[in-house]
């Protein structure tokens, strides 16, 4: 699987396997050796060919059809964005509980600031 996804990559992107070879600093028949599953890449080198595919390296390997980089998949809308997209609700509800939102997330963010202090605070108390 990895040897046919690396020269499909390698088509795709329109590079050839001398190009490859010189961006890796190897010879062609290594590179070569790579598409025809007669060696395989270290990790170090995966990773450089994922990322210059534009690709996983697990979508190499063959434990995924998604090609996607995780550092490029859909996040995870924010709390903010889910409200501010929610129809359900009017435009004034939506504020409020955005205003509501942002008061929680000063609260956590003074609890943590106070926790971090005593934390400071517990040495010198001793």
């Amino acid at each position: 699987m990895l040897s046919q996804r690396l020269k499909i990559a390698r088509n795709n992107a329109g590079f050839t396997q001398d190009d490859i070879a010189g961006y890796l600093r190897v010879i062609r028949q290594t590179y070569s050796a790579y598409e025809t599953g007669r060696s395989k890449p270290d990790s170090d080198t995966l990773k450089m060919l994922a990322k210059l595919y534009n690709v996983s390296a697990d979508y190499l390997l063959g434990n995924t059809n998604n090609p996607t980089p995780y550092d490029q998949a859909p996040q995870k809308p924010t709390i903010e964005e889910t409200i501010l997209n929610n129809d359900e609700l009017s435009e004034e509800s939506r504020k409020d509980l955005l205003k509501q939102v942002q008061m929680f997330k000063m609260l956590d963010e003074l609890k943590k600031r106070n926790e971090e202090e005593a934390e400071e605070l517990k040495p010198k108390l001793t």
